[in-house]
């Protein structure tokens, strides 16, 4: 989901960015703005953004594929998430997402420029940007996302490199 979201979040920031006449023009530059905060704002939920230094960050919610038997997941649930009467868990990925990091870390940079004017916002995104790709530098050894992480390990990104390109 976090990777789906900084994706997201990263193509309507660059098209906001490319073509904000337009969205202007068709009075819906508020309305993709408020898209694209509550993807970084759930990309800020991802990892703890108030420090300058993590070691986490989270990268699925919930079970994947390999629900060790339980159909009770988001891959054989198709309901909308605030009707969910099952107990969910958040399982992290520790220390091995650098990947990850750094494409949330490229999401929230953009996003701060769509959010320029809002100086709060923004500093608040640039902030995550740091923290994000100081842990993802950091971590730079770890190429392959999720490796032994739960059920994670069935849904790698292609690499590191596309990352830090």
């Amino acid at each position: 989901m976090t990777s789906l979201i900084n994706r997201t979040g990263s193509l309507l920031s660059w098209s906001v960015i490319e073509y904000s006449a337009k969205y202007e023009s068709t009075k819906e530059l508020h309305h993709i703005k408020e898209i694209i905060r509550w993807g970084v704002d759930y990309l800020l939920k991802t990892f703890n953004s108030s420090v300058d230094t993590t070691n986490n960050i989270v990268a699925e919610v919930e079970q994947g594929l390999a629900s060790r038997g339980s159909k009770l997941n988001n891959h054989y649930s198709w309901m909308r998430p605030e009707d969910i009467d099952y107990q969910c868990w958040l399982p992290s990925v520790w220390a091995r997402c650098s990947d990850l990091a750094a494409e949330v870390a490229a999401a929230l940079a953009v996003a701060s420029i769509v959010f320029k004017n809002d100086k709060v916002n923004s500093y608040k995104l640039v902030h995550g940007v740091f923290t994000l790709w100081k842990f993802a530098s950091r971590d730079i050894k770890h190429k392959n996302v999720y490796v032994g992480q739960w059920d994670a390990a069935s849904f790698n990104s292609t690499s590191l490199v596309d990352s830090l390109k």
